[in-house]
């Protein structure tokens, strides 16, 4: 058989157009191709027994490659099935290695070293994410505007129907649980409380309404009724210390999202750490909180 109708008939078989094509298809350099179909001579049994040869074998290799390449396709999107994520960006930084190996995963799966690795590295970036899940700061010595509730009973903490920031962050608050921290005029830290079986903003809310004057502060009682007004060092009234309600006296807040085991043991701490700054009546145990939790 003549090199030329070969070649035809090698190209019509495998669908390919070009010397370069069916080059890589048969295992052979597209020069030889060339060679083949300028001198038009006949091919001698050994030659078509290497073209036979050399295609299997590149088919074997191909077909290797592609086996490979979709090992390397699977175990990257079971991996963003198993973490809920779509880009390589983000499963990078879930697993604590760099993106360019996740894109060369697809070409070059990994070895059972790098797996070994990767595993490794999934189990030291997960303690890292969960430090960080702790304790989240939300917003921090934010001021208090009172506002009116919609049906007048409460007061609400700031206007939230007109001004877009603070609706944002009453719906933020309204979907965590943690700590929050009441200031005064001062910034000083005044009351520690927690959201766990509550929302933060409805806690907060109710803690700033709540009917309990544990709160003294040192003041002058001034007449509330008549119209005569005497100077004070004709009529000197004393000072003394009186109970107040928390919003009388708090103009600032804090709110820190906690994981929810350890709301009551952050609390305790706060409360036992600043006990002497602190308005709240009760002195928690940190012992309790870790039996109570221990217990769930």
């Amino acid at each position: 058989m003549e090199s030329r109708e070969l070649l035809r008939a090698l190209k019509r078989k495998f669908n390919v157009h070009t010397d370069s094509g069916l080059a890589k298809i048969i295992g052979v350099t597209p020069p030889s191709i060339t060679s083949w179909r300028n001198k038009n001579t006949p091919l001698t049994p050994l030659q078509v027994a290497n073209i036979v040869f050399k295609a299997k074998k590149q088919s074997s290799k191909e077909a290797n490659e592609k086996v490979k390449k979709m090992k390397g396709v699977e175990l990257v999107n079971s991996l963003k099935k198993k973490f809920d994520i779509g880009k390589n960006k983000a499963l990078a930084s879930k697993l604590g290695i760099n993106e360019v190996y996740i894109s060369s995963w697809k070409k070059y799966p990994p070895t059972s070293k790098q797996i070994a690795s990767v595993i490794a590295n999934a189990y030291k970036q997960g303690e890292k994410d969960s430090l960080r899940a702790i304790i989240k700061p939300l917003l921090e010595y934010y001021p208090i505007i009172v506002s009116e509730s919609t049906h007048g009973k409460k007061q609400e903490i700031f206007e939230t129907k007109e001004n877009l920031r603070n609706k944002k962050i009453k719906e933020l608050l309204q979907t965590t649980n943690g700590i929050y921290i009441f200031y005064s005029s001062q910034r000083r830290a005044i009351y520690v409380g927690k959201a766990k079986e509550v929302c933060l903003w409805n806690e907060i809310k109710n803690a700033y309404n709540r009917d309990r004057r544990a709160q003294t502060v040192w003041g002058v009682n001034h007449p509330s009724t008549g119209n005569n007004f005497k100077p004070a060092h004709r009529h000197p009234r004393k000072v003394t210390k009186q109970s107040v309600y928390l919003h009388d006296i708090a103009l600032y807040f804090s709110a820190y999202e906690v994981e929810r085991n350890l709301i009551n043991t952050v609390e305790a701490m706060l409360i036992r750490a600043f006990a002497n700054e602190l308005t709240n009546t009760r002195m928690e145990n940190l012992s309790a909180t870790s039996k109570t939790k221990s217990k769930k």
